[in-house]
């Protein structure tokens, strides 16, 4: 797949809560070239978690958000798009994630983790059914 296909859908944040379970909502509350302000919703099983982040775009090869919102002390999503080839794409996706803290800081801070994990082949799959 080329890595301009897959950075379109990475980079369209807007779009998260269509295809990646969990993301019950995501609202782009400012927009200025190559940085949103998002307000996003997540569903960690039982629970649901209301945050605003910073996105910035790095096309077209990045995206990183960030945020130290709601729940977050802490939250920064490094993604990496780079070209192999004309079809061939490394992909890669880093979470840090500290809660705030209280008796959900570890579900948080675990489902996270463990997403992260699961995300990059959701994404791919939704770069192949737009394409």
């Amino acid at each position: 797949m080329p890595a301009e296909q897959l950075y379109r859908v990475v980079a369209d944040v807007e779009r998260y809560s269509e295809f990646l379970p969990g993301w019950r909502s995501v609202r782009v509350i400012q927009r200025d070239t190559d940085l949103l302000q998002v307000e996003q919703e997540i569903g960690l099983g039982p629970m649901s978690i209301r945050f605003r982040s910073s996105a910035r775009a790095h096309p077209p090869t990045g995206l990183s958000i960030h945020s130290d919102d709601g729940p977050f002390k802490h939250l920064l999503i490094q993604w990496r798009v780079e070209p192999v080839d004309d079809t061939r794409t490394e992909v890669e996706l880093d979470i840090e994630a500290t809660a705030r803290g209280g008796l959900v800081a570890p579900l948080i801070e675990s489902n996270l983790q463990r997403t992260a994990h699961e995300l990059i082949p959701l994404f791919v799959q939704r770069a192949r059914d737009i394409a």
